[in-house]
């Protein structure tokens, strides 16, 4: 099994449903991994597969805007989000984040020692064909460290580097790690995305 250079094991993809096949659940693109890592370098933990993510409405319309309408690329910014009480949905936009009922991001921006992270479009790299269909893969970001204790549920993409509040952006994803987890003073989170076209 692969590791990246900082040790997070890398288990194969999910494969998706064979064409033609019987449709048991909602396809999804994207797909993403996260691990605890030690003031040490050390992983903690890790997901133990990769997590399929929930486009969000504000994705959905922002891929089929780029794509098709040739509408421009925004910037994109990984970031971690506890459910807390109430997880993310696909109606979720960035009002979200700000921590109504019980839920949002991790941190505020620039709190805790917490910022979300820049993917650019040079961090994705082409795997190939992977049975039969592309894939690509982003760089691994890197949380923190933390200097508070944060507690994360899911990764989300975003596009603005900070802000909570409708219209400060869109929230077009987010993806569940296999467990809560809490990442105490010192820790990291770091989390890698992959999305394949089918």
């Amino acid at each position: 099994m692969p590791y990246t250079k900082s040790g997070i094991r890398l288990p194969a993809s999910p494969l998706p449903m064979p064409h033609g096949g019987p449709v048991k659940k909602r396809r999804s693109l994207t797909m993403g991994i996260g691990a605890l890592i030690e003031p040490d370098g050390s992983v903690a933990w890790q997901d133990d597969g990769w997590q399929l993510n929930a486009l969000n409405d504000e994705g959905e319309t922002d891929t089929l805007s780029v794509y098709l309408a040739q509408s421009a690329h925004l910037t994109k910014y990984a970031c971690l989000i506890n459910g807390g009480t109430t997880a993310p949905t696909e109606t979720s936009t960035m009002a979200y984040l700000a921590g109504a009922a019980g839920a949002g991001e991790t941190q505020a921006p620039t709190v805790g020692g917490y910022n979300r992270q820049q993917i650019l479009n040079t961090d994705w790299v082409s795997d190939g064909l992977i049975s039969g269909d592309a894939r690509y893969s982003a760089a691994e970001k890197t949380f923190g460290p933390a200097t508070v204790t944060w507690t994360a549920t899911h990764a989300g993409l975003v596009t603005a580097a900070t802000g909570q509040a409708a219209g400060s952006g869109k929230f077009l994803l987010f993806l569940a790690l296999s467990a809560s987890t809490s990442i105490a003073s010192g820790q990291s989170l770091k989390y890698i995305l992959r999305w394949t076209q089918a």
